[in-house]
């Protein structure tokens, strides 16, 4: 019986999840400007890494599953492109 964390962690990217790593990473991205504009604090480098890597699990997430693309025509009239 799988779990909901291999539900999760390897099922088909999803539109929701992507929004919800999006919207971490902006809230990090909120808090860390807000501690080091108004607070005058030195910026935690460590948390800097962890936004990107969200928002970039957040792109990867989005993209559409490649099984589901349709390869482009090319124009020509052969049945290859090459």
């Amino acid at each position: 019986m799988p779990s909901i964390i291999d539900k999760t962690v390897f099922g088909e990217p999803s539109r929701s999840l992507a929004l919800v790593y999006l919207c971490g990473a902006l809230l990090m991205a909120g808090q860390q400007g807000y501690y080091v504009i108004v607070k005058w604090a030195t910026p935690f480098y460590a948390v800097l890494f962890l936004i990107a890597g969200i928002a970039l699990s957040s792109i990867a997430e989005s993209l559409p599953n490649l099984d589901d693309v349709q390869p482009a025509s090319c124009g020509s009239q052969h049945s290859s492109c090459w």
